[in-house]
């Protein structure tokens, strides 16, 4: 790329990216006493709801680890997308209703006081416990958000991942620094713009290409493994791969933090509404960069790893301009969940792990509490990613989410259907379900991606089951 084009293309990249810390300062100056997650009673309408929720959740995994799955595993992959569909569907029409009306009810903040919920005593082990399995868990999902801007970096810019990753943190940091979820909801609906531009650029460029060409490559080399959506799948093990996202998709939205914080804060009576912007955004998104990757590996397109393939694609078709706004959405993407997953960590530091000391603060010093707590863990995710050895964006992703998920379903379940046990059990579920999704992956490097999921599931429901087996006090809470 000359010269002149790539000071064009980083301009304009980094002016729609400035964007976003703008409306997180113009944010926070309207909600100044907003304090990240507490603000139990913050409300927002049906669209910001579900943009800001659906873009959080649609992260570096989609724009850049759905392409990426799509280069590696050819159409076969959209079998992912199809069961994470089903679960979505699952979630909002069975469970969404009464999960918003059972946290606005209780008017907690985090997952780990939803948790505590369903504690009839002890109620602050299963508080500290879940907030440690939240750090642990959201911190890699969230490295794997960063993770995927400095392969932008590294595959365009051609500067060292961790300088980009620097520069991105500060910016997500900015943007919800002072606000927090108000700030940060406002910026995830800017995001979710740029994200759609990006997708509609690229799936334009490549479909033209694929259509201009397409009897030469439907005979290629490898062609008819990218188009055999079958391929490497018995009957068995293809069920058994839709069911395990299935499940994925079911407890997403469920139990995954930075979404659900974001979920709840629309009104029940426009879950219907918030329902289909959510799906309709997120799984949008997720069959076009499947579907994009499938046709990146027919165009045999070089690149440094399959989730660089559709930089390294555009870079050598697309004008500066344009180049821009569709690398300015794949950042976009990381960094809206970047940024919610910051909040999380934040939460869980300050919140959870010393509930008792944090509310003692006055109003001023939790918020300061708080600042200083997205800044730490800013810090932390950076110190990380220079010493974690991380591959596939969505690979990442995924096991991060199975462990979270693992962790969280069965309380959080519990918490819907009002089943209280003692905290310590509670506690010993959520180890359970996140510890057995880990030792899964540990002891099995080469199991399918996902797939640990059954053994952290399986651990929960037996610890949940002797709980309650043997709880004193069995009653349902009120």
């Amino acid at each position: 790329m000359a010269d002149a084009s790539s000071v064009t293309t980083s301009l304009v990249v980094f002016l729609l990216i400035l964007v976003g810390p703008i409306i997180g300062i113009w944010t926070s100056r309207r909600h100044s006493r907003t304090q990240g997650h507490s603000e139990s009673d913050l409300r927002f309408g049906t669209y910001v709801t579900g943009l800001s929720a659906s873009a959080s959740a649609n992260s570096g995994s989609v724009l850049i680890g759905a392409a990426g799955l799509g280069f590696v595993m050819g159409v076969s992959a959209l079998w992912l997308a199809l069961g994470f569909w089903i679960g979505d569907i699952i979630f909002w029409y069975l469970f969404a209703d009464k999960l918003v009306r059972r946290v606005q009810e209780t008017g907690v903040d985090t997952i780990s006081e939803l948790i505590a919920q369903q504690s009839h005593s002890r109620p602050l082990i299963p508080l500290r416990v879940g907030a440690l399995v939240a750090i642990i868990a959201v911190g890699l999902y969230c490295i794997a958000q960063f993770l995927a801007v400095g392969k932008i970096a590294m595959e365009f810019f051609n500067i060292e991942v961790t300088h980009a990753v620097a520069l991105v943190l500060f910016v997500g940091v900015i943007s919800i620094l002072l606000g927090g979820l108000g700030s940060s909801m406002m910026v995830n609906v800017y995001q979710a713009f740029l994200m759609i531009c990006s997708a509609a650029i690229i799936c334009a460029f490549v479909g033209f290409a694929v259509v201009a060409d397409f009897s030469t490559l439907s005979n290629a080399e490898g062609a008819e493994r990218l188009l055999d959506p079958f391929y490497g799948y018995s009957g068995m093990n293809l069920a058994l791969f839709v069911t395990t996202f299935i499940f994925q998709g079911l407890l997403f939205a469920m139990c995954n933090p930075h979404i659900l914080t974001r979920i709840t804060k629309g009104n029940v009576d426009q879950i219907p509404r918030i329902r289909w912007v959510y799906m309709g955004f997120m799984q949008t998104l997720w069959w076009i960069m499947t579907a994009v990757g499938v046709s990146l590996a027919l165009l045999a397109v070089t690149a440094s790893d399959p989730d660089s393939a559709s930089i390294a694609f555009a870079e050598g078709v697309m004008p500066p301009i344009v180049l821009g706004v569709f690398i300015a959405g794949i950042a976009a993407a990381a960094l809206s969940t970047g940024e919610a997953q910051l909040l999380v960590i934040a939460n869980a530091l300050v919140m959870d792990l010393v509930p008792n000391s944090f509310q003692k603060l006055s109003d001023s010093a939790k918020r300061k509490a708080m600042i200083a707590g997205r800044i730490v863990v800013a810090i932390g995710a950076f110190t990380a990613l220079l010493f974690l050895k991380l591959d596939l964006v969505a690979q990442l992703v995924i096991q991060a989410a199975s462990i979270l998920l693992s962790a969280f379903a069965i309380p959080a379940l519990m918490f819907i259907f009002r089943i209280s046990v003692d905290g310590r059990v509670m506690g010993l579920v959520i180890l359970c379900g996140g510890g057995g999704a880990l030792i899964a992956r540990i002891l099995n490097p080469s199991l399918p991606l996902g797939y640990e999921i059954y053994s952290g599931l399986s651990a929960a429901l037996v610890i949940a089951c002797i709980g309650l087996a043997f709880s004193r006090s069995p009653e349902k809470s009120k």
